[in-house]
């Protein structure tokens, strides 16, 4: 469990909070927003300024880091920034090690970057989503890729071509698989968390466990 806003905490003993990074080069992160975990154990989170843009969504503040970008967060503590080269990046996950999903809330667009160690190289754009942006997403195991969307969740193959949607009354922000098989799919929309039994289940599970 993680908090977001002006940097990077977990809940330590007793109900105290652990900080694990709130600046980079010596600047205040801008508002932590989304995170996914590697396999090798490094957190990799997405830092646009929606709470710095937006008071209501974190603490307002102004801005310090030159740009909005991607960080890695070694289980030694080091943070490095590997991707500088997008304009609003939100959600992310792996697909495989070498494979990371990142939405551009900016654009619009979900792009596919190759990793390895604390580098990321672009390898182009994958897909958009028909109604709204991609925000949060996710990626089960049979590589499929679940995206939020101005409708509700639509669901695409590992290569971008769409297989289907659910659809939700309000837009949707963010998505995660839980529950205790972890094949039910949690949903965040504008106003409201909906739930749902799928026969999916998170790639990510195979790596925590």
């Amino acid at each position: 469990m993680f908090t977001w806003g002006a940097g990077l905490a977990s809940p330590g003993s007793r109900g105290s909070w652990t900080v694990l990074a709130t600046h980079w080069e010596g600047k205040r992160l801008n508002s932590p927003n989304d995170v996914a975990l590697h396999p090798d154990g490094s957190l990799w989170f997405s830092d646009p300024t929606y709470g710095i843009d937006k008071p209501e969504e974190g603490y307002g503040g102004e801005m310090e880091q030159p740009g909005r970008y991607v960080f890695r967060l070694d289980p030694d503590g080091t943070l490095t920034c590997p991707i500088q080269d997008r304009s609003k990046p939100n959600g992310l996950a792996f697909a495989d090690a070498q494979t990371l999903l990142l939405a551009d809330t900016g654009d619009g667009q979900l792009y596919r970057y190759q990793v390895s160690g604390q580098s990321a190289r672009l390898e182009g754009r994958l897909l958009s989503v028909e109604s709204g942006k991609t925000d949060g997403l996710r990626v089960d195991t049979q590589g499929r890729i679940w995206s939020s969307a101005g409708d509700g969740v639509h669901v695409f193959s590992p290569e971008g071509e769409r297989l289907g949607r659910i659809l939700v009354p309000e837009v949707v922000a963010n998505l995660c698989f839980g529950g205790e098989q972890g094949s039910e799919l949690f949903i965040t929309a504008s106003t409201s968390l909906y739930h749902i039994q799928t026969n999916a289940q998170p790639l990510e599970a195979a790596w925590i466990h």
